[in-house]
């Protein structure tokens, strides 16, 4: 794939990118942010994209993983400094509950048995049911059925979760 090629493919997903960009950081600013970051780091490391993979599902995980390791940085930031007044970042309020709530679901999915978390994982950072199938070399309605599983237990594990945008 040419770099040109790669840039209109790119253009073309960045609807779906600042939608779950809005989705991690619930705020409009910090999602734009956090879309510009990771168009960035996707063009930066176009040697490193394969082909033959989805490169919605890869730039899916870039941003995931920039909006961790933002979050990951506020966490030190946080740790030591115990009146809890840092900046917000991408989606990681002042107060203790949203980190809570944060925690609470980074727990629930860890808890997951690996069966069901991986497919989870994957189909949340964006493949679709066949890639998971053919990466995790088992049958599609085995990725379903795990996919629908996780779900079902997360459901229950957070059923006092309340989400608010």
């Amino acid at each position: 794939m040419s770099s040109q090629e790669f840039q209109h493919h790119l253009a073309n997903i960045q609807t779906p990118l600042l939608g779950y960009a809005f989705k991690l950081t619930r705020s409009e600013e910090d999602a734009k942010d956090l879309l510009q970051e990771t168009i960035y780091k996707a063009l930066s490391n176009i040697d490193r994209f394969k082909p033959s993979t989805n490169l919605k599902a890869w730039t899916f995980t870039i941003m995931r993983n920039t909006f961790l390791n933002l979050i990951k940085r506020n966490k030190v930031v946080l740790a030591e400094d115990h009146d809890i007044s840092v900046e917000r970042t991408y989606g990681v309020h002042n107060d203790s509950e949203s980190l809570k709530d944060q925690k609470d679901i980074a727990k629930a999915i860890e808890d997951l048995p690996v069966e069901f978390k991986q497919p989870f994982v994957m189909h949340f950072e964006g493949y679709k049911y066949n890639e998971i199938a053919d990466e995790l070399n088992i049958p599609l309605s085995k990725v379903k059925n795990r996919i629908h599983h996780a779900r079902k237990k997360l459901t229950l594990k957070l059923k006092d979760f309340e989400y608010n945008y």
